[in-house]
């Protein structure tokens, strides 16, 4: 099964396949890429201005490995429940950065990437989620929840990118002598 959501710069495919939740996404942003990659990579403040991110810590750094623990909010009608997942993020700077959950917690598979293709001013943000939970939800019920809580994700983290891009311009003008102070 499939379902489609269309923004006028977002564009969400989710498909659930014998349990599991396949998603990919796309998002135009009027941002560069290097903006777009801070943002994302800003492991510790990741959680900043994401609604269903409760807590987002660095854990380690090595060169372009990264282990990242998340606290998640999941929510569906009137139920909240936490999700935790201990990301192994391998960084490809400045293009990718894939990620797996090694603690399986709360997910059998819980893996994906990022993909930042940019130029000086808009940057396509690409997003894939192969995700399994451990506890059981209606099929129909998954693939909403799950669509609905991504798109409002990607709408917020854009305009962190976007907020970050437009605060960096000022900076950026007033080093290189063409700014006002």
């Amino acid at each position: 099964m499939l379902l489609t959501a269309t923004g006028d710069d977002l564009q969400i495919q989710t498909k659930l396949r014998n349990g599991l939740l396949v998603t990919e996404a796309s998002l135009s942003l009027r941002a560069d890429a290097q903006a777009t990659w801070r943002v994302l990579a800003d492991y510790d403040r990741l959680g900043e201005g994401l609604s269903f991110v409760k807590h987002s810590e660095l854990v380690e750094r090595a060169g372009g490995n990264v282990l990242l623990r998340q606290q998640l909010t999941g929510e569906l009608f009137f139920f909240k429940r936490e999700l935790s997942v201990l990301l192994r993020v391998q960084e490809r700077f400045p293009e990718r950065m894939d990620f797996e959950d090694e603690l399986k917690k709360d997910f059998k598979i819980y893996r994906g990437y990022w993909q930042v293709e940019g130029s000086t001013n808009t940057t396509a943000l690409h997003y894939h989620l192969e995700a399994q939970p451990r506890f059981r939800l209606p099929a129909q019920m998954m693939r909403k929840s799950s669509e609905k809580k991504l798109r409002a994700m990607l709408e917020q983290l854009a305009r962190r990118i976007e907020g970050a891009e437009a605060d960096a311009e000022p900076a950026a003008a007033h080093e290189s002598g063409t700014g006002q102070p």
